[in-house]
C-alpha cells in the first residue's frame, strides 16, 4: 500500500532542502509537473522548473498548509515564502498543487495554481 502522507511530505521537503533532484526524483520517469498550464515533461525538466523558484527566491521556504487524499489523488495547499533575489522583499506565494500518484507510489502528474503577480 502506497503511504501519500509520506510521499506528500518528502515531496514538501524537497521544496524547502532546495534539492531540485531529489524533487524530481518523487515523479515518474514519464512524470509531469504542470505550473500555470506549462508542462515539464521530463526529470531534468522537472528540476529546471523547481531550480528557478530556488534562483527567484534563494531562501525559499515550502510549507504544506493542507494535504488531502482520495484514492490515487492529492490535493495540497501550500505557501512559499522567502526574500525575492532582485529586490530582497519578502515574497509570500500562496497556492494548491493537485498531485495524481501512479501505482508505483510516485507522481505521474503535479498541477501548481498559483497566482503568479504574487512573485514580483
Amino acid at each position: 500500500m502506497i503511504n501519500l502522507s509520506n510521499l506528500a511530505s518528502g515531496y514538501a521537503a524537497a521544496w524547502t532542502a532546495h534539492d531540485a533532484f531529489v524533487l524530481a526524483a518523487h515523479f515518474e520517469p514519464t512524470g509531469h509537473l504542470v505550473v500555470n498550464g506549462e508542462a515539464a515533461t521530463s526529470p531534468k525538466a522537472i528540476a529546471d522548473v523547481a531550480e528557478g523558484f530556488f534562483t527567484l527566491l534563494p531562501d525559499l521556504h515550502y510549507m504544506a498548509d493542507d494535504t488531502r487524499t482520495a484514492g490515487q489523488e492529492m490535493l495540497q495547499s501550500w505557501t512559499l515564502y522567502g526574500h525575492h533575489k532582485d529586490t530582497n522583499i519578502f515574497t509570500k506565494l500562496s497556492g494548491w498543487t493537485t498531485l495524481d500518484v501512479s501505482k508505483g507510489g510516485k507522481i505521474q502528474t503535479a498541477q501548481m495554481f498559483f497566482d503568479s503577480k504574487e512573485l514580483g
